[in-house]
């Protein structure tokens, strides 16, 4: 992947797939976009009143948490847009982060990637020829996109949930065999304002100079 970033790709092999399972689930023949609220193809570009969230118009938000800063942000523009908030309205999809569906498949893939049981063709930038060695007892970093503080001093509920998701994915693991050690750590600041801690950089630094064996999971993000 030099010399760009996978991004796009990566969320049009989701959107493929996703289409799939709705045709197969409805009988339909479902078409789909992708949309980004900073970049290309650009939402601003794409919605209006006439193909709002409705029954027939899904709108999916990768966001696996909520926050202000994501998940009402992006519905802020698409109020300014279309004249309706679209969170709670048919057609809109909640952050799924929480869901028992989503957190198995969360687990399974942090299991697979252990004992090297991912799919090469579904996963060919992964190297791992061999399972982890050891992996029951790794420390198993949770990356998250940070935030502001003031976002979270104000009640964003952003840190709260991604706790309860790593504790949900934890028991999971721990029904497979891990017992290793955990860590939330957060990563792309920006600016010189107070974010939420420890930085990812420096959690690395800690345990590498402890000379751990260490699996990161980036667990706000989903492509």
């Amino acid at each position: 992947y030099g010399g760009g970033s996978p991004l796009f790709d990566e969320t049009n092999k989701q959107l493929i797939g996703i289409k799939e399972v709705l045709d197969q689930m409805t009988g339909d023949n479902w078409s789909g976009n992708i949309l980004m609220a900073c970049g290309a193809p650009n939402i601003k570009d794409f919605v209006n009143k006439s193909n709002k969230p409705n029954k027939d118009n899904i709108h999916l938000a990768l966001y696996p948490q909520f926050s202000r800063s994501t998940v009402l942000s992006t519905a802020s523009i698409y109020q300014s847009l279309t004249g309706v908030c679209p969170m709670s309205n048919e057609g809109w999809i909640e952050p799924f982060g929480l869901d028992s569906r989503f957190i198995n498949i969360t687990s399974q893939f942090i299991y697979d990637y252990f004992t090297n049981n991912l799919n090469e063709m579904d996963y060919p930038h992964f190297d791992s020829p061999n399972s982890i060695l050891n992996w029951q007892n790794v420390d198993l970093v949770f990356s998250a996109h940070g935030i502001p503080m003031r976002l979270i001093d104000k009640g964003d509920m952003y840190v709260i949930q991604l706790n309860e998701m790593i504790e949900n994915i934890l028991t999971k693991l721990r029904s497979l065999g891990f017992y290793g050690s955990h860590h939330l750590s957060f990563q792309s600041r920006v600016g010189r304002a107070k974010w939420t801690e420890p930085n990812t950089k420096d959690v690395l630094r800690e345990l590498g100079g402890k000379r751990k064996n260490i699996v990161v999971y980036p667990i706000s993000f989903v492509g």
